[in-house]
């Protein structure tokens, strides 16, 4: 069972998150804030994070920014689900790393099928090294976010 980080500081959020990801058949853990998910990570590491952006104390941009530069957690897939969504907030969680942004409201079964995507392509590379696993997701994430935009290229 593949065990997911989902960090809000919302708790209504966060429960939402939470709940449509274990109804997915999916371990969580909680962390309500940056600080709390970054140890966290270092304690029980996750298979994936789901990442609010507008946190107390360390935003998920920081976060991002941290995991990215630690070999250990370089190649953790990262999954932005937030109230942050113009193109300039998207394209900067991209440019940090993140192998996907969901913005907030979204459809259950949308987080679902990326985390999914995710998860299935990181099982696809586990024999690979770290390197080469956020080489791919990286790829994977460019043609996700391609696929959720096709209105962003007249479709």
């Amino acid at each position: 069972m593949s065990k997911i980080l989902v960090v809000d500081d919302v708790p209504s959020e966060l429960e939402i998150i939470c709940r449509i990801l274990q109804d997915a058949g999916m371990q969580v853990i909680r962390a309500g804030d940056g600080e709390e998910a970054i140890a966290l990570i270092r304690e029980v590491p996750p298979d994936l994070v789901v990442l609010d952006v507008v946190m107390p104390r360390m935003n998920g941009f920081e976060v991002i920014r941290e995991l990215r530069g630690d070999r250990a957690t370089a190649h953790l897939p990262v999954v932005f689900c937030t109230h942050k969504n113009t193109d300039i907030d998207k394209a900067w969680g991209t440019d940090l790393g993140a192998d996907a942004y969901v913005s907030k409201p979204f459809e259950p079964q949308q987080l679902v099928n990326i985390v999914q995507r995710l998860l299935w392509a990181l099982s696809r590379l586990e024999c690979a090294g770290s390197w080469a696993q956020s080489f791919c997701l990286k790829r994977w994430a460019a043609i996700l976010v391609l696929q959720q935009a096709p209105q962003a290229f007249g479709d």
